[in-house]
Parts: structure tokens; sequence; C-alpha cells
């Protein structure tokens, strides 16, 4: 049964206003901006919450009892009961963590599992329905770097640059004359929260830039052309501050290191991806979330690290281009 839990959100004038009710009640969210919102998600580390995945991917073939390698139709209640247990701890942490990302996870399992009709499919729907939301998560977050990637140097962004799927997606309005929250549109998952967003950066014309000096994305604060971001990289320098100073053969080297992690990421994404298609056959490079993440730490650290003058561009390639799976199988 749906409730009120969600976050409601408004934008005008490119500021976003937001109210979250979660499980334990209201909780106050800054004014911010879409751009802002969808940047930081596309940075935000999902390590932890990869591994509780990996974990439940992995219990769902022994859902069904077997006897001698053959299935006979009985649940595993232990492995059901494990399940559902270890993604209401998830949910839950997230919730505490993030009141945010905990409430929409949890409204959107609340609307995407099944009704229990007493059956064992119900046990096995309800599992493949968890996996499926949760993996969302993942999938959102890939697919808001991939549109910041594409708005980047063009212009007034379009529905044309972002996507098509933007002209269909639907918003829910709450209205009511003495409702507090007439006005505002209410979410319950991430997609559509931050598809909601993204709509609202078109519509505001928002611009966005790739910073040439440590390689991520920003929204330049003018009009006019902006090459580099006010994050602090260096002995509390800014990019912006840093950068100009920089000889030619140390930019390209910057370059290469910046371009290297961004190839290697995306390649390494698409292997977990390429591994939860369920009419592939199993190769020795898929990466489960927990693999793609034994990946990324250290790149991303690698990286920042090499911006912060700790690691020479060759130590900082060597944790980038390394293969966490055929590390793994040679310790």
């Amino acid at each position: 049964m749906k409730n009120d839990f969600g976050v409601y959100a408004k934008s005008s004038g490119g500021v976003l206003q937001r109210r979250l009710l979660t499980v334990n009640g209201k909780v106050p969210l800054p004014d911010s901006t879409p751009g802002a919102e969808i940047i930081d998600f596309s940075e935000l580390n999902f390590h932890t919450y990869a591994v509780i995945i990996d974990q439940l991917i992995t219990c769902q073939p022994y859902l069904v009892k077997t006897e001698k390698g053959e299935h006979f139709g009985e649940i595993d209640n232990n492995v059901y009961g494990f399940i559902v247990d270890m993604t209401n701890d998830l949910v839950s942490t997230m919730e505490k963590e993030s009141p945010l990302f905990g409430t929409l996870t949890r409204t959107a399992l609340a609307d995407n599992l099944p009704q229990d009709d007493g059956t064992a499919m119900h046990c096995l729907h309800t599992a493949q329905e968890i996996i499926h939301t949760l993996t969302d998560v993942i999938a959102c977050q890939f697919e808001m770097n991939d549109v910041l990637d594409a708005l980047c140097g063009k212009g007034n962004p379009s529905l044309d640059t972002v996507g098509g799927f933007l002209k269909d997606v639907q918003l829910t309005e709450v209205t009511g004359l003495s409702n507090p929250l007439a006005g505002y549109y209410r979410f319950r998952s991430m997609e559509d929260y931050y598809h909601f967003l993204l709509l609202r950066m078109v519509e505001d014309k928002t611009r966005v830039a790739r910073c040439e000096c440590c390689g991520r994305f920003f929204i330049p604060r003018t009009r006019a052309a902006t090459k580099y971001c006010d994050r602090v990289i260096r002995d509390g320098k800014t990019c912006k501050q840093i950068a100009p100073a920089l000889k030619h053969q140390q930019q390209a080297e910057r370059d290469k290191v910046i371009n290297a992690f961004d190839r290697a990421k995306r390649r390494m994404y698409k292997r977990y991806d390429r591994a939860l298609a369920g009419n592939k056959k199993h190769s020795p490079r898929d990466l489960s979330l927990k693999d793609y993440y034994a990946w990324l730490d250290p790149a991303t650290r690698a990286r920042d690290e090499y911006l912060a003058g700790k690691l020479t561009a060759e130590q900082a390639l060597a944790v980038i281009e390394a293969d966490p799976v055929k590390d793994a199988a040679t310790q």
C-alpha cells in the first residue's frame, strides 16, 4: 500500500526546493540547484551498497531447494529470509547515512515488490525485483554520468542532447488548496527524481563543463567559457588557481591520466553490465559490482593523488589500468 513517504521537489528560477518525508518524519533539505544535485550524485561511491547487492545476487539461485542437483520447487525460507533481512538492513543503513537516498530506495521497493499471494513464485519474484530495484540505482548513476558527458560543451542543452527518454518523464504534482506541499512534485525512486532534475536542467538551459585540470564535471558560474572548476586539489589551491601555471608538457601528462581513468571506468562498467545479461554465457572477464568497485576505489584515489602531486603519472596509470579479475586470480 502506498504512503506519503518520498521526496517532494520543485524548481523555480534555477533554485531547487525540497521536502523529505521519511519513516522517521520530516527531514529538512537545503535548497540547491538541479545541476549541483546531479553532479554530486554522479560522484557518489556505492561500494558498500554494491557488496550487499552482490551477496543478494549470489543467494538468489539457492532460493529453490535442491536435492542431488535437482530443483524440486520448494522455497528455502532461510535463504529467502536472508535476502529480505539483508535488504531491510541495507535500506535502514542508507536512511541513516543519507535520508534522501534511503527513502527513495525504500519507496521504490514498496512500489515495485509484488503482492504476497502465498505462493513460491511470490518469493522468487520478490527476490528478482529486489535485485532489479537496487541495481537500478547504480544504472541511474551511470546514466547521469553519460548525460553530463553528452552535455559538456554543447551550449544550451536540449531534450535531443540529453535523450528522448525525458519526453516520457511522468510527474506527480501535489494538489490541494490547504496542502502545504501543493505545487511540489513527489518522487519515490532515484530514476524519477534525477530524471526530473535533468528535465529542469534542460528547461533552465544549465550549461555543463568538464574541468580541464581534474577532469570532473562542474556548472560554470558565468556565461563566459570556463576551463577550470573551483575544487581544491593541491595545497589548498583550486584547479582554477593551479592549472594556468602548468606547463604544456605537464598538462599533456595530466590529460593522459584523466583520459585513461575515464576510458577504464566506462570499460569496467560495461564488463559488469554485460555480466548481468541473462542470455549470455559466463566469461572470465565478467565483473561483479564488488569487482567493479574493487577497481574504482583505488583508481579514483590514484587519479586524485596524482593530481595532488602524491603519485607520478606512471604510478597512477599502473593502478588505473589494472584488471581486478586478473589480479585477483594471481593472488
